[in-house]
């Protein structure tokens, strides 16, 4: 008895050194541990739970473990110990608490029964070691961005040449994505063709002995079939124990590419230089010449070979040459940029040439100037364009004047011709008056000429066009010609009979061939020759480049030559110059060949003179071809009529004394006639007449409401109403550049009473299919 007692004692004592060494060991622990029962009670806690928590072990017992672990009232959804409790096997999750990472860990405690009785919690912090697995995943994450975004194709391969990665780079470059990369070969998917398989198969033995490769280049068939060329280096290493080829393939088709165009280029620009039209040339500091282009020869007589080690200033005249020094002296000085400076070269033969220099720096690798490069270009046809576009915009503006000019006097010359008219109808033969009248008609008329020539000129006269060969009005022309050339001088025609049709007023066309051949004439004083020609001319790019403002095109070409006296540059330059003329005072105005300037442009034409003194001069004319399918019209004109007609005219005209002779001229015809000084007056006036208006008669330009709007409106309610527009303008709402709308009638001013009741007779009289 007294053993067993003993035994006891000393099993407890054991129990008790057992006790202690336990809560050593439970103490020592570096991870917080707690004791839990079966409803989550804190029943036992160690000393690294108190710092872990930062509580004594008094308030850690008795309360729940979610209380101290999460911070709060309940337990979370994914909470360890209610997992446990279900499952009964060990649960854990990884919680994050401030800046700190702490792993729980929960094993459950099981009785007798099998039943839950408790658990062992296990809380561990981890924050270091999710520091430093998220720095982990941010270098893996680096170098995999890298591996991926590289601007090289990066790819992996095993020893038989099966890919195990690729980049991005690797799937542009070969077309193929990582997924039909991975698993495949270069020889399933036929990325290389037939003869650069053996290259490849070495450079795979190499790595297989450890040997890196590169760079060798290939060309790659990619998915699409199109080419690439690259650049491939390998290196073989071992990754987990297996050995496996790093390759890198870098793109160079641009640079071959590059380098193919740079041999190209220099092949091309060796040609341009030796066949270019330009002068390439470089020389020294010294201004001697160490190369010059074959070109040299065409341009200044001189061949290469003989100007190599020479001056460049020898092949310029003084002038330019002090000139050109200056400029290499300024460019020394400051070397950043070049220079392109305008000079007279001179020609082996002594000719001057206008030319255009531009020069700059050949420059070391250091970008220090070393030698002076340059080109040449005769720029002879240059300037004759710029003159040309010159001449052109002088004489647009001078024909701006001259139509605004001839514009203004239409109205006064209107009141002057009809009043001369009504007087000279009212005056008995052999009153002194009469003779005063017909004094000022004549100037009248004289006037008219005159501003018709200048609206000619301007391009603002009205053409009435029509389909026409020029042949034909050439052929009415004959008799006239020869009456009018006399007979010392022999009129020649060559006229091409297949001649193109021509869109243009036949009357302008018949007063151009006049004109030109009165000037042929006033020439050639004594014997002479005067040639007229037509003929089908295809103006292409180049003689438009060359020609200001020449559309490329299909036309007909009429051309005037005189074997008379010529003239030289000077007067050529301004023969088309109105009021400018060489002959005597009082034997001509200066505008008959400013009015066929005129009438040639505003026919959309050109107009080119050809002239040296004692050569003779031709005049060649180009005349747009027609596109129209029409049969070619005839020249003749329609016959007069009786003007009078008993008929009821609306006259609109915001000029009062030109409607007040309007209405006169007309009533004195026997027209019953209808006044108003604007489009609204003339409006109210239409509406209140209750018989019918055959004709209105009507300015063009009005304040208030214009002629055309009045003729609108009063179609709208008079459909038979018949118009006849009347005007000092071309270039406004009926015309449309001096060209009549169909079917639209016009009368120009100034006119007389006879001219006027003439074209209000033939409009009345008008059916559209020209019926009577």
């Amino acid at each position: 008895m007294k053993d067993e007692k003993r035994s006891t004692s000393e099993l407890i004592e054991e129990l008790g050194r057992a006790s202690k060494e336990w809560q050593k060991t439970f103490d020592a622990s570096n991870d917080a541990i707690f004791v839990l029962d079966k409803d989550q009670h804190i029943l036992r806690a160690n000393k690294k739970a108190e710092q872990l928590f930062h509580r004594p072990s008094s308030e850690l017992i008795g309360r729940r473990c979610w209380e101290i672990v999460h911070g709060t009232t309940k337990p979370l959804p994914e909470c360890p110990c209610v997992r446990t409790k279900d499952s009964l096997l060990r649960e854990t999750m990884d919680l994050q608490v401030g800046q700190s990472w702490l792993q729980v860990t929960v094993d459950p405690i099981i009785d007798a029964t099998g039943k839950f009785d408790g658990a062992v919690h296990l809380v561990t912090d981890i924050t270091e070691r999710k520091r430093t697995e998220e720095e982990l995943r941010g270098s893996e994450e680096r170098y995999r961005t890298l591996f991926q975004f590289a601007p090289d194709a990066y790819y992996l391969n095993d020893m038989k040449g099966t890919f195990v990665a690729g980049n991005r780079a690797a799937e542009r470059i070969t077309g193929y994505s990582t997924k039909e990369l991975v698993g495949s070969s270069f020889l399933k998917l036929d990325i290389l063709s037939v003869r650069q398989i053996p290259k490849a198969a070495a450079l795979l033995l190499k790595n297989g002995l450890g040997l890196p490769t590169g760079p060798d280049e290939f060309v790659l068939n990619r998915k699409d079939g199109t080419k690439v060329t690259v650049e491939i280096h390998t290196v073989p290493v071992e990754i987990q124990g297996r050995k496996i080829v790093l390759g890198l393939a870098r793109d160079v088709t641009e640079r071959k590419q590059a380098a193919e165009a740079l041999l190209e280029s220099e092949e091309k620009y060796r040609f341009l230089a030796e066949n270019i039209a330009d002068v390439i040339w470089t020389m020294d500091f010294e201004g001697n010449l160490t190369y010059i282009s074959p070109s040299v020869e065409n341009m200044q007589g001189y061949r290469a070979e003989e100007l190599i080690g020479q001056p460049l200033a020898a092949l310029m005249p003084p002038e330019s040459a002090k000139k050109t020094r200056e400029v290499i002296e300024k460019s020394l000085a400051d070397p950043q940029g070049g220079t392109n400076i305008s000079l007279e070269a001179r020609h082996k033969d002594g000719r001057s040439i206008p030319i255009e220099v531009t020069a700059g720096f050949i420059r070391d690798d250091q970008g220090r100037p070393r030698s002076i490069i340059g080109t040449t270009r005769d720029v002879t046809e240059r300037k004759q364009l710029q003159d040309q576009l010159l001449q052109s915009q002088k004489m647009e503006s001078v024909g701006r004047l001259a139509g605004g000019v001839a514009h203004d006097f239409n109205n006064l010359l209107t009141i002057i011709m009809s009043s001369c008219s009504l007087m000279t109808s009212e005056l008995r033969e052999g009153d002194p008056l009469l003779d005063d009248v017909r004094h000022i008609d004549d100037a009248g008329n004289r006037a008219v000429s005159l501003t018709r020539q200048l609206l000619a000129f301007s391009r603002r006269q009205m053409l009435q066009t029509k389909v026409i060969d020029l042949n034909l009005i050439l052929d009415d022309l004959d008799k006239m010609l020869r009456r009018l050339i006399g007979e010392d001088i022999d009129i020649e025609t060559d006229l091409d009979p297949n001649i193109w049709k021509v869109e243009a007023d036949p009357g302008q066309i018949e007063q151009i061939v006049l004109n030109l051949a009165v000037n042929a004439r006033d020439a050639m004083p004594g014997v002479g020759k005067l040639t007229i020609e037509t003929a089908n001319i295809e103006l292409d790019e180049e003689y438009a480049r060359n020609h200001v403002g020449v559309m490329p095109g299909p036309y007909v070409m009429l051309a005037v030559s005189d074997t008379g006296s010529g003239m030289d540059k000077e007067t050529t330059a301004q023969v088309f110059d109105p009021f400018f003329t060489t002959k005597e005072k009082d034997k001509g105005t200066g505008l008959g060949l400013s009015t066929v300037y005129g009438i040639v442009k505003q026919h959309g034409g050109n107009i080119w003179v050809y002239s040296e003194p004692g050569k003779g001069t031709t005049f060649k004319i180009y005349l747009p071809k027609s596109t129209s399918t029409k049969k070619a019209a005839s020249s003749t004109p329609a016959p007069v009529t009786d003007s009078r007609g008993t008929e009821t005219v609306l006259v609109v005209e915001d000029e009062a004394a030109v409607l007040k002779l309007a209405v006169r001229m007309l009533e004195r015809k026997g027209y019953n006639v209808l006044a108003a000084r604007d489009g609204l007056e003339g409006q109210g006036v239409a509406n209140t007449h209750e018989g019918p208006i055959h004709l209105l008669l009507t300015d063009v330009v009005m304040p208030r409401m214009g002629g055309k709007a009045l003729a609108q409106k009063l179609l709208t309610t008079r459909p038979e109403l018949k118009v006849l527009y009347m005007s000092g303008y071309t270039d406004n709402a009926i015309v449309h550049h001096g060209v009549l709308d169909k079917d639209t009638h016009f009368v120009q001013k100034p006119f007389s009473g006879d001219s006027l009741a003439q074209k209000v007779r033939e409009v009345i009289d008008y059916r559209k299919d020209n019926s009577k």
